[in-house]
């Protein structure tokens, strides 16, 4: 029997310090004080496809319907954050390709 892979991920409150900061010591903690988000909390989503939940996260911030958008596209792209998705498309590692389905 196979086991089947499943990831799970939520679009909440997105912000663009809401990564890890460095601490006094130089190790990663959470920051003290989080940034407020950009935009509101947007979905719950679930896959088998790392690589098509990623890109759909992704395209939701990059189609969210406001100007609050902007300052976390332009975090993302200073991090060279959709490198990953082209790398992972590279690997073989899922499809940039996806169907959204709603589940009440």
């Amino acid at each position: 029997m196979t086991a089947l892979g499943m990831s799970f991920a939520g679009l909440s409150g997105l912000a663009a310090g809401c990564g890890g900061a460095k601490a006094a010591d130089g190790k990663i903690a959470a920051a003290a004080k989080s940034a407020e988000p950009l935009i509101p909390d947007l979905c719950m989503m679930a896959s088998t496809d790392i690589l098509s939940i990623d890109k759909a996260f992704a395209d939701m911030v990059y189609n969210f319907g406001d100007a609050r958008k902007n300052d976390l596209i332009e975090h993302i792209k200073s991090r060279k954050g959709l490198r990953e998705l082209s790398a992972m498309k590279e690997r073989k590692m899922g499809s940039d390709q996806y169907e959204l389905i709603a589940i009440s």
